[in-house]
């Protein structure tokens, strides 16, 4: 097969073809893509070795207006990404920041996902073929 012609692509890349820094957020509102679409892009972005991503996210304290409790402080965490001018280039150290290329240990692991009821169910009665429940028994498992 060929390759395809991806124009969301190509807006990140000439986004970050500068060599700065910049987060998801900054991408997008450069570029103007939409965050569902601009996530899903630099996830094959950073796979393909286009883009190379901070090894740890940046942490930051903001101030948020949070209406009658007023300002609260929150961290706010994000990923820095740096286009990959050398696609063998497997790290590169900008201002102290350690940029990787993708690999399944850099994964974010804050968020696991959590397992849906119907998977849930399935896994139980997979295990379980030989018997038959009534449903309040499963939902007692």
């Amino acid at each position: 097969m060929g390759s395809f012609w991806h124009p969301t692509e190509d807006k990140i890349l000439g986004c970050l073809v500068d060599g700065l820094p910049r987060s998801a957020y900054q991408i997008g509102l450069e570029t103007g893509i939409e965050a569902q679409a601009l996530w899903s892009c630099l996830g094959r972005c950073w796979k393909k070795g286009l883009v190379l991503r901070s090894e740890k996210p940046i942490i930051e304290k903001v101030k948020v207006f949070r209406g009658r409790t007023g300002l609260k402080e929150i961290n706010k965490t994000y990923y820095l990404y740096i286009y990959n001018s050398f696609k063998n280039q497997n790290e590169v150290v900008i201002n102290g920041v350690r940029f990787v290329s993708w690999d399944e240990k850099y994964l974010d692991k804050r968020r696991p996902k959590p397992e849906n009821k119907a998977r849930l169910i399935l896994k139980f009665l997979s295990e379980n073929q030989d018997k038959a429940f009534y449903s309040k028994e499963i939902l007692k498992q």
